[in-house]
């Protein structure tokens, strides 16, 4: 945890040190910019969905399922100039199977760019697997739980936006701007996604292991995905506070996962997968604009698959979130001085 704060912090230091001042360079038919210095408290609820999936690629019927135990996160943040910040954490989790999880967020919003940093956490998940009897659910009321298992996220997003003098990420998703007119532009950038899964004792379960590959009988795996994206952004206006905006990025993906299992002498050893697959990352917001209030209904995720030896691993992550919000203006202008000779 303390070096992913220590990466945020240094993206902070180095975006002030090459942020340009590119108020100018826009269409003031399209869009119009909040130009005082504004501070941008909100808060929101969503719904999580992180599932991490293993498949035999042989026998389709052969497959394991996690989900987390907390599906419902509270959380709050705030935007200032082009910086955002937020922080969620669960509040609904099963009766005995609280777990830990949360979610701290980054974003850089320029008019030409922007970039992202996502650190999620999770421990305890529910398991779903080909093993449970057809009559499972007549004599349970949930599936069987793991505590012991762990799992992080480091998601880091940058790309380039082409028609940024008629279009701008900050209009359409976040609360800087306010797009006026409908436009779209496409997008191109870079992504990495790194995910640490770990458990007390087999990630497979023991008696799935004739079912898969025994390398994949581990404790530990590190899952490091880096992708070239090119996508595209499009923002409707209607009823002149009301917009509906999109961004799809679809991804090529160089992945390089780290199996780890423990020998005898309770070590870690290791092996390399690498492979080539396809990914995607999306958002869609319907929200509400108007000088002093925001507010909408946000649906964003991204999704991995590769394949492991003779197996299929994907992690996908996925939110509906609900958020609102007001414009306060901090009033931190420096007043011009008139000198009289």
């Amino acid at each position: 945890m303390k070096k992913i704060m220590l990466l945020i912090v240094l993206q902070i230091i180095t975006s002030n040190c090459f942020s340009q001042k590119d108020r100018e360079n826009y269409d003031t038919l399209y869009l119009k910019e909040y130009n005082h210095d504004l501070f941008y408290p909100y808060g929101y609820t969503n719904v999580k969905n992180h599932s991490i999936y293993f498949s035999n690629i042989e026998e389709n019927d052969a497959w394991v399922k996690y989900k987390p135990n907390a599906p419902l996160f509270l959380g709050f943040g705030f935007d200032y100039k082009w910086m955002t910040f937020s922080y969620a954490f669960p509040i609904e989790s099963k009766t005995g199977r609280k777990g830990k999880s949360f979610n701290l967020f980054y974003g850089m919003s320029r008019r030409k760019f922007r970039f992202s940093l996502m650190y999620q956490q999770y421990k305890g998940f529910f398991l779903d697997d080909s093993n449970l009897p057809e009559n499972y659910w007549e004599n349970n009321d949930r599936l069987p739980f793991r505590e012991d298992l762990r799992d992080y996220i480091l998601q880091g997003k940058y790309f380039y936006i082409f028609n940024n003098k008629k279009i701008s990420y900050r209009s359409s998703f976040l609360y800087f701007e306010k797009q006026l007119k409908s436009a779209g532009s496409y997008t191109f950038g870079a992504n990495f996604f790194v995910s640490g899964l770990r458990a007390d004792s087999s990630i497979i379960p023991k008696y799935l292991d004739t079912s898969f590959h025994k390398e994949l009988n581990e404790q530990k795996i590190l899952d490091v995905n880096f992708g070239l994206n090119f996508g595209y952004m499009h923002t409707w206006v209607f009823l002149k506070n009301y917009h509906l905006s999109f961004h799809f990025s679809p991804s090529i993906h160089f992945n390089k996962d780290r199996l780890f299992q423990v020998d005898n002498n309770k070590s870690f050893v290791s092996h390399l997968e690498n492979s080539f697959f396809i990914g995607l990352d999306f958002r869609l917001v319907l929200g509400y604009d108007n000088e002093k209030y925001f507010g909408g209904l946000a649906f964003f995720g991204t999704n991995t698959k590769q394949n492991l030896i003779e197996s299929s691993f994907s992690s996908d992550y996925s939110v509906l979130e609900l958020y609102f919000g007001k414009r306060i203006d901090l009033k931190l202008r420096r007043k011009k001085m008139n000198i009289i000779d």
